[in-house]
């Protein structure tokens, strides 16, 4: 029985559900029809209009709008000029959604006592007219309704008038100017492939830059490579930059042709001119040129400061890091000053070695740093031109710059075989300002730089060379540490127990010795600098050290020379078994300051309260 009950109330609930079902896609349906019957324009019809003109019988103001062949849309009228595409695709989504709240035909109207004036449609404030190819629809708005935020409008057969939301009339009724674009330059300016500044009032110069990949260049009227960064940024500026005061121009101004400045714009598939004038004008803004874009009646309003900066570009926009553009895929870098030479090379596996000729005219391989490489194609980024002297240098000026024979060669090779040589000449003052004479192979220009670049790359080999002198293995024990004084043979051992801070920096340290730099002499005892200059190596640092491998415990001793301190930041170091000179790391001298101040007495030496008890006439 309850079975039974069970199955009869699942069968209810199964028809309530698919009789709830039923009205709600009934009611659906009913109100997705009464929505569209009320919606007054055709959609299909919305969508291909042409042409829009919105006119003000009672203010005379008229504007037309007409959609061109490649789907945007002008303003012809009061102006020609470029329409704003979203105030345009507002206006035309609005036409698509305009539905009637309430109708009644006009042909009661006489037996209401009422008529066309009565909602203000004899003679409607607000026309609007749309055309697609030959079809035409006119909308008249009349009057506001009493009650609600509503107004009459005449159906599109005249046969209605129809109470219609504010929404449209509201858009239609705010500044018509709002359908202007005021930017300038239309959407892709960041896809620019040429910039070409004309300027008539100077001898018409030319400037002329081209995009290649994504490297901009000066071919007109000189060969160079220009700032990607600063094009970049004034292509941005140019594309953000709205004209003022648009407006069909005067009789008086049809100056307007060109005859001052022409900014010209090409992309893949658009070239946009715009034209300035030759004098400037004053409002309350400040000072601006007029000007128009070709293809266009109207002129505008452009501040004068944007326009007299594009005269500035060949200077502006040049680029001043000469080497930028090769500062990361180097692979080798040689150094060269008369047939000395010094290269810094990378390795298959990614590792640096620096290599030179010594004296007898043998090949010297060593490790380099890692460290300096990522400083030098810093220097490289960033070494800036301070200024460009010549364009077009003659021999005559070649060698009055010091660049026939110049004092360094810099040769930057790339694995693709390509390379580019920067030379660097002779001295000029600028100012208070010492600077030196460049040039690259890439451009016929001389410039002049900082001089900094003569310390940064120095012709040293020791100066590219990794910071490491030796390194001990974390599995070879180091047994003990001691400092020796060489003059006196006194020792002071280094005892974790009594020196533990002391014991744990020179292990560190010890296990991987590190120093600033190297210098360039090799180890000798006593150290020489040059040929009149010595230097002592007063202190030596022993440690003895056993490996894992060793034969019943034996051990091993290392020892590290080490000069007196030279000046607050300054200490040597060197190594026999290398051969390498090196300069202390400032936290080490720190170290070992206290260490190497005063050694302890020799052992064997009597005491001395001992000795003043033997001196005659002293009391005990």
């Amino acid at each position: 029985m309850r079975f039974k009950l069970t199955i009869l109330l699942a069968i209810l609930n199964l028809a309530i559900f698919c009789l709830i079902l039923y009205v709600d896609r009934n009611q659906g349906s009913k109100d997705e029809f009464l929505t569209q019957s009320r919606i007054i324009l055709d959609p299909s019809f919305v969508q291909g209009v042409d042409n829009i003109q919105i006119s003000s019988p009672r203010t005379g103001n008229a504007w037309e709008l007409q959609r061109m062949d490649d789907a945007s849309w002008n303003v012809t009228q009061p102006v020609h000029w470029k329409a704003n595409p979203f105030a345009v695709q507002q206006l035309l989504f609005q036409l698509k959604a305009l539905s009637w709240l309430h109708k009644f035909p006009t042909d009661s109207l006489e037996t209401a006592g009422q008529s066309l004036q009565s909602y203000d449609l004899l003679d409607p404030p607000l026309q609007v007219s749309l055309s697609s190819g030959s079809e035409s629809i006119s909308l008249s708005f009349g009057a506001p309704t009493e009650i609600g935020n509503r107004l009459y409008m005449m159906s599109p057969n005249g046969d209605y008038i129809m109470v219609i939301s504010r929404e449209l009339a509201n858009t239609l009724h705010q500044s018509l100017s709002e359908f202007l674009d005021r930017r300038i330059f239309g959407p892709g300016m960041e896809e620019s492939r040429v910039v070409q500044i004309q300027d008539r009032t100077a001898s018409n110069v030319r400037v002329r830059m081209e995009r290649t990949d994504r490297n901009w260049y000066f071919v007109s009227p000189i060969e160079a490579a220009a700032d990607n960064d600063r094009v970049q940024a004034l292509l941005g500026d140019w594309q953000n930059q709205e004209g003022q005061g648009f407006r069909m121009p005067t009789a008086e101004e049809g100056e307007v042709e060109g005859e001052g400045l022409r900014l010209t714009l090409e992309g893949l598939n658009s070239r946009e001119t715009l034209v300035f004038n030759t004098t400037t004008g004053e409002d309350g803004e400040g000072s601006y040129y007029l000007a128009r874009m070709e293809g266009f009646e109207t002129v505008f309003q452009v501040s004068a400061g944007k326009v007299d900066a594009l005269r500035r570009v060949l200077e502006d926009l040049r680029e001043k890091r000469v080497l930028s553009r090769h500062a990361d895929n180097w692979t080798s870098m040689e150094i060269l000053f008369d047939d000395i030479s010094t290269t810094l090379q990378r390795l298959e596996n990614g590792a640096w070695q620096v290599l030179n000729k010594n004296a007898a005219g043998e090949l010297n391989s060593q490790p380099a740093d890692p460290v300096v490489v990522q400083e030098i194609r810093h220097l490289l980024n960033t070494l800036e031109v301070t200024r460009f002297v010549s364009d077009a240098p003659s021999e005559t000026d070649l060698s009055r710059y010091g660049l026939i024979t110049p004092q360094r060669r810099i040769i930057l090779r790339k694995e693709d075989g390509k390379s580019v040589e920067m030379s660097i000449g002779g001295l000029s003052r600028e100012g208070n300002e010492t600077l030196l004479y460049g040039t690259t192979d890439e451009i016929a220009s001389v410039f002049l730089i900082r001089p900094h670049i003569l310390s940064s790359i120095p012709m040293n080999p020791m100066h590219y060379r990794e910071r490491t002198i030796r390194t001990i293995p974390e599995s070879t024990q180091i047994v003990s540490i001691w400092l020796d004084e060489t003059a006196t043979g006194k020792t002071r051992e280094i005892k974790e127990e009594t020196t533990p801070l002391a014991w744990a920096n020179l292990r560190s340290y010890l296990r991987d010795i590190e120093v600033e730099g190297f210098i360039n002499p090799p180890f000798s005892n006593p150290l020489r600098l040059d040929n009149n200059r010595t230097i002592e190596w007063p202190f030596q640092i022993n440690c003895e050290i056993r490996y894992p491998e060793s034969i019943n415990g034996e051990t091993t001793i290392q020892t590290l020379y080490l000069t007196e301190r030279i000046g607050g930041t300054t200490q040597y170091v060197g190594d026999s078994e290398t051969g390498l000179v090196g300069i202390l790391p400032i936290d080490l001298i720190e170290v070992l300051e206290p260490l190497l101040v005063k050694f302890p007495d020799d052992p064997g030496m009597p005491e001395k309260q001992n000795e003043a008890e033997d001196v005659p006439g002293t009391e005990s």
